[in-house]
């Protein structure tokens, strides 16, 4: 039995047309969340409820404010989702968050 982790597929989101690539670290950031979102509202919602304080409102994409997610928030959600280390430091470097000193 294969024991490599599948991740979340974040490799083809490079090559995606709507991939805001020469946009700003604002237009990246919200573009990765609307991309979480469809990938599986559920456990987004749930890992919002245990991430953020309480109170906090993370309801549709729009209204998220992803600039204001802290590094380490990001990298919990990312690996919430079931992203790969390596997919968490793509993910992380695309979004303008600088070199990530440890995940493990």
């Amino acid at each position: 039995m294969d024991k490599t982790p599948t991740g979340i597929g974040s490799s083809a989101w490079w090559t995606d047309p709507t991939w805001p690539e020469g946009g700003t670290t604002v237009d990246r950031r919200r573009w990765v969340w609307a991309k979480l979102w469809t990938l599986d509202m559920g456990k987004l919602r749930s890992l919002c409820v245990t991430t953020f304080p309480p109170g906090t409102i993370f309801e549709p994409p729009a209204k998220v404010e992803p600039e204001t997610i802290k590094q380490e928030q990001w990298v919990t959600i990312l690996r919430g989702m079931a992203a790969t280390d390596d997919e968490v430091r793509q993910i992380m470097q695309r979004m303008g968050f600088g070199w990530l000193y440890y995940l493990g």
